[in-house]
């Protein structure tokens, strides 16, 4: 009995849902921890821009010996802070205060402070 070995190879429908549907299961499992990860980068950016706020307020504060100094003071084009990149819709504070907390309410991520 002979066989024939040359036989074309079609990729068949059941393969093709059957691939489809381990495309769709990885898709589902991965978007999660994207989405994580996303917001874990959002909330490292705003931990460093408060960081950058409260660094060049408190030298401002160290010069001047004020008690508060206004955010756009330290923030625009030719300042200490050349811009601030909004990630998450983030509002910071208007006025800084000597040794208080700084902190940054976010549509995404609620209340973010600074320690």
């Amino acid at each position: 009995m002979k066989t024939n070995t040359n036989r074309n190879r079609e990729f068949t429908l059941i393969e093709f849902f059957l691939s489809s549907i381990a495309l769709f299961l990885l898709v589902i499992i991965l978007l999660p921890l994207f989405q994580k990860f996303e917001l874990s980068n959002q909330k490292a950016q705003i931990l460093s821009n408060l960081s950058t706020i409260r660094f060049h307020a408190d030298l401002y504060f160290e010069e001047t010996d004020a008690v508060s100094v206004n955010l756009y003071q330290l923030v625009g084009p030719k300042k200490v802070i050349p811009k601030l990149k909004s990630v998450a819709g983030e509002s910071y504070p208007e006025v800084i205060y000597r040794n208080e907390a700084l902190s940054v309410q976010t549509e995404k991520l609620g209340r973010i402070f600074l320690d």
